[in-house]
């Protein structure tokens, strides 16, 4: 169940996001060389609870998780090509339902931080599934 909502959350984002979009990393990816004088991006996919909804022949759970991206932006390169990528992401994923009806994305919130070189900036979307087994 989890493997199904976690295939189906990255294809939504990589339908929408490659390379040229920001330097991408995302679990399981191989190491990669990043180049900090350009943004990146870091796309993480956190299941949650889990429990089960609906009993008898064939048991319903539902599966809650959040998933994040994070784009690390030089100080050099400004801000506004991190907010071009978090417009992106949130127009991706704002009320979205996969197409076999199971995984919706419910509300979101960002942050900003920085550090002495770069701005961090994070969007977070919870995302709940159905799933019978």
């Amino acid at each position: 169940m989890i493997q199904q909502d976690l295939t189906a959350l990255r294809a939504r984002f990589f339908s929408a996001f490659d390379a040229q979009d920001a330097q991408v990393l995302w679990q399981g990816k191989p190491t990669i060389n990043l180049n900090e004088t350009k943004p990146y991006s870091r796309l993480l996919i956190e299941p949650g609870a889990r429990e089960l909804v609906e009993m008898g022949n064939s048991r319903t759970y539902l599966q809650l998780g959040l998933i994040t991206l994070s784009i690390t932006i030089p100080k050099g390169v400004g801000l506004a090509v991190g907010y071009d990528l978090r417009d992106k992401f949130d127009n991706l994923f704002r009320d979205w339902r996969s197409a076999d009806r199971a995984i919706s994305i419910r509300g979101s919130s960002d942050t900003l931080t920085e550090n002495d070189t770069h701005f961090i900036l994070r969007i977070r979307f919870r995302w709940e599934s159905f799933r019978t087994l």
